[in-house]
This record gives structure tokens, sequence and C-alpha cells, in this order.
């Protein structure tokens, strides 16, 4: 993703912790986000049919450094919603336009 360009798409992902969840893992790393630069951004991987698939990712809202995460203590001011399918992926089978 690195090649492109598009609001949707995080251009990068440097993993710092995870978390244990009921839907899977969520990974919690440094991020660039497409036009806002690096911030703490958090992924959802999940476990099924023998492979790993990401459902959704977000970022903090306001955007916090990535320093922050280097506090044990550190859980993001509003939790994060990444129980949602990726917009691309909800596109591609609605046939629409990001």
């Amino acid at each position: 993703m690195q090649t492109t360009y598009d609001v949707r798409r995080l251009q990068k992902l440097t993993p710092v912790r995870m978390e244990s969840g009921l839907f899977g893992y969520d990974i919690y790393g440094c991020g660039e986000v497409p036009g806002r630069g690096e911030s703490i951004v958090a992924v959802r991987a999940v476990w099924e049919h023998n492979s790993w698939f990401f459902t959704d990712w977000a970022y903090t809202d306001p955007l916090e450094p990535c320093s922050h995460l280097s506090d044990p203590a550190w859980k993001p001011q509003i939790p994060l919603r990444l129980d949602g399918p990726m917009m691309e992926l909800v596109c591609f089978l609605n046939n629409c336009t990001l």
C-alpha cells in the first residue's frame, strides 16, 4: 500500500502491543495515517480457516503521538471501533467508489 494514496488505506504500521479480545486480537502500534501523519493506530486480527485476517483499522481521535505506547498504562481516550468490516471489502462487495 505504500505506492497508493487513499484515506482508508493505512500506509504503515509498526506493531508495539497486542490485546486479546472476544473477536480476535487488537494490535496497537505506530502507523502512518493518510493525510494526518504518524499516530497511534490499531488493527484487529482474526484467525479463521487456518489463516489470519485483518478486519479493520482505526486511529486515536484526537491523534496521539506514538511515544504514548511506551507507557504500559496507556489506553485510548475513546475506545477504538474495530468491529466493522473493512470499508474496502464492503465497497468491493457492493460495487461502490471510495
